[in-house]
């Protein structure tokens, strides 16, 4: 039923959140961004050497869909080469659950970009990318006129990918590489210049600030593992396992994802596994399920993922959770909508000078 759906019922709340707010796509998605950078500048000016240490997030939404952008961003990139899908259509690679349902969720089977159209799409979030490059320039920039540089460890993060138009599929939502690798740059003393190769995971970022900060990192009390020690260049681990879920957004049932090494496995329940080298078939253009060579290696990911996940039981603890959210969600938006999330109080008489 279309009008269950929850991606659909969440594109046309955003639609409805754009129309309503007297301003553009991107003049709306930005208004948060600007604000973002200006409170983050703000914070740092205030807070100089003398105050001690800090830790300060500083959380984007750029670059993302919509992927609408201001003419000064869009026009950077006039005359130049927007590169294209190395595999454009879903017909190019073998046909998997996981992607079938997700295009049913999205309509991407009755709907056919032209190339021009998908070169546009990537433009603009290329585009999106030289906002926030400007934006996160900003905020460096005040953290080094505070003095504040040297000794600040800083971390560059994204929380997903996004597959643009690669395998005829947008957005997140799906193990392959383009929606699960994510840039993270991290910069401080101590922390040479190198590529680590070893896969890693957000879920490790706790674990590694607690120990920069000289605490035990087993306090986070999480699945991750501090990266401090690869950072500082310790031989690099090829089987320190990264491990996904995929629990919603168009999907019937749970899928799973095991990276180690070069290797990637997916498992979804009820439908055909899938394994993957990514670093000899970087667009994972064919399953390595069955082959001979690989059967240990598959055994192994298939036995971890068995262990660590019980995709019945979880499935039934997902929607038991659906149910109790939509009962939280009829009563917000019955009379007055209510908002879930933080909205922050602004106290100009303190954040400002009022009389001079």
């Amino acid at each position: 039923d279309p009008a269950r759906d929850p991606v659909r019922s969440y594109l046309r709340r955003a639609a409805r959140t754009i129309e309503g707010s007297g301003v553009s796509g991107p003049t709306l998605q930005m208004r948060y961004d600007d604000e973002v950078t200006h409170q983050a500048v703000q914070w740092l000016r205030g807070n100089g050497p003398e105050q001690g240490p800090f830790l300060l997030t500083v959380s984007y939404t750029h670059p993302h869909d919509p992927f609408m952008i201001t003419a000064p961003y869009w026009d950077r990139y006039e005359g130049k080469a927007i590169d294209d899908p190395v595999t454009p259509t879903w017909s190019e690679v073998p046909r998997d659950e996981l992607t079938s349902q997700l295009r049913a969720a999205l309509d991407l089977d009755t709907i056919d970009l032209t190339a021009s159209q998908v070169r546009e799409a990537r433009r603009a979030y290329y585009a999106g990318i030289s906002y926030l490059d400007d934006s996160i320039g900003r905020v460096l920039a005040t953290l080094h006129e505070m003095d504040r540089g040297s000794p600040t460890v800083v971390f560059f993060v994204a929380d997903h990918g996004e597959m643009l138009g690669e395998r005829g599929l947008w957005f997140k939502m799906c193990f392959f590489e383009r929606a699960v690798r994510i840039p993270m740059i991290i910069n401080g003393p101590g922390i040479p210049s190198q590529r680590i190769e070893t896969p890693v995971s957000l879920i490790d970022l706790l674990p590694t600030l607690i120990e920069i900060g000289g605490l035990d990192p087993s306090l986070a009390d999480t699945p991750g593992r501090s990266m401090l020690s690869l950072l500082r260049g310790a031989p690099e681990i090829a089987s320190r396992p990264v491990y996904g879920e995929l629990l919603g957004e168009g999907l019937t049932d749970p899928a799973v994802m095991i990276r180690e090494g070069p290797h990637k496995y997916i498992s979804m329940l009820g439908a055909p596994a899938q394994l993957f080298n990514v670093v000899k078939d970087p667009e994972e253009s064919s399953s390595l399920i069955g082959v001979a060579h690989l059967s240990g290696v598959e055994r192994r990911l298939a036995a971890m993922a068995d262990r660590r996940w019980d995709l019945v039981g979880l499935r039934a603890d997902i929607v038991a959770s659906q149910r109790e959210r939509r009962l939280v969600h009829r009563a917000l938006t019955t009379g007055k909508h209510t908002p879930w999330d933080f909205t922050p109080v602004v106290d100009g008489a303190a954040s400002y000078v009022r009389n001079v």
